[in-house]
């Protein structure tokens, strides 16, 4: 059996509760950001506790420095390879690269994506905690 929510997403139901939903590609939400942004980031699903999106960042270029709060940060490369430069001055890189690796951010670590490559990289992301999601920052701690 399934249903229609006020927004016309179909979700199946298990013994009366709604158990299983669907948002499809279409359906995705591109949040805003600065109107000269290398990167967009289309949410598939939020709801204070849990972020949900795919974040594409174009080849050649780099998120500003930021910070995640209070949230634990799961990412996985669906597309491309990035770098994700973090610690004292930014000195400390980690690749990433669409071999099937999860890579975890802590709360709180200040970073930012690089796109070394000649093609958009795509990032599944997955943010868990309190409070606002994004605090940019000026550049690296020092």
């Amino acid at each position: 059996m399934s249903t229609r929510n006020d927004k016309g997403e179909e979700s199946a139901m298990s013994e009366g509760k709604q158990s299983i939903r669907s948002v499809k590609a279409n359906e995705r939400t591109i949040l805003p950001g600065p109107e000269d942004a290398p990167f967009v980031r289309e949410e598939m699903f939020g709801n204070g506790h849990v972020w949900m999106g795919i974040v594409t960042l174009e080849p050649g270029c780099a998120s500003p420095w930021h910070h995640h709060g209070k949230h634990e940060t799961y990412a996985y490369m669906l597309e491309g390879e990035a770098i994700i430069e973090h610690g004292s001055g930014g000195r400390q890189r980690l690749n990433a690269t669409a071999d099937g690796s999860l890579h975890i951010i802590p709360p709180g670590t200040p970073h930012r994506e690089l796109n070394p490559g000649s093609e958009r990289n795509r990032l599944l992301v997955v943010r868990v905690g309190e409070g606002p999601p994004v605090f940019p920052l000026e550049g690296p701690p020092a």
